[in-house]
């Protein structure tokens, strides 16, 4: 990897996932934090590496989990545009940013959210938060991937 990379990573979340109890304990073993600016400086700054996915909950609200396999792969919402924070955030500590992007990660889960703009929607969008419930392989909820082939991208 380019740059500086620590030799620690992290990965960074909606604090709001971080408030719930079981989740939050498991979350912390494996070195979760919350996606606050204050967190990411205080990593950047000790040349440790982060990871965090900068659309979240607007890109889901803008997919479709009924919309057909072949409509969805010609499509993916990206929400980038009001999120340039972390930009600013690795020139000031002269981080490197290393883009990551997985292709047919969709395929892994079924699931079932909220998404358009209905109401629940822009309560999801202003919160952080948004109801989605998934299941992987054998129907199990919130369970294993089912087998898929992924490509991933990675950038320099």
């Amino acid at each position: 990897m380019p740059g500086k990379m620590g030799k620690v990573l992290h990965c960074l979340t909606s604090s709001i996932i971080l408030r719930m109890p079981f989740i939050r304990h498991i979350y912390t073993w494996v070195r979760v934090s919350s996606v606050d600016k204050n967190t990411f400086r205080s990593f950047l700054q000790k040349g440790e590496s982060v990871v965090f996915v900068p659309g979240g909950v607007h890109e889901l609200t803008y997919t479709d989990p009924l919309e057909s396999k072949e409509e969805s792969k010609q499509s993916i919402v990206l929400y980038l545009k009001k999120r340039k924070g972390f930009i600013k955030l690795a020139l000031e500590n002269g981080s490197p940013i290393v883009p990551v992007f997985g292709f047919h990660i969709e395929d892994s889960y079924g699931y079932v959210a909220v998404g358009g703009d209905g109401f629940l929607a822009k309560l999801g969008r202003s919160t952080g938060v948004l109801p989605i419930f998934f299941w992987g392989r054998f129907g199990i909820p919130f369970g294993i991937p089912r087998p898929n082939k992924i490509t991933v991208a990675i950038g320099k």
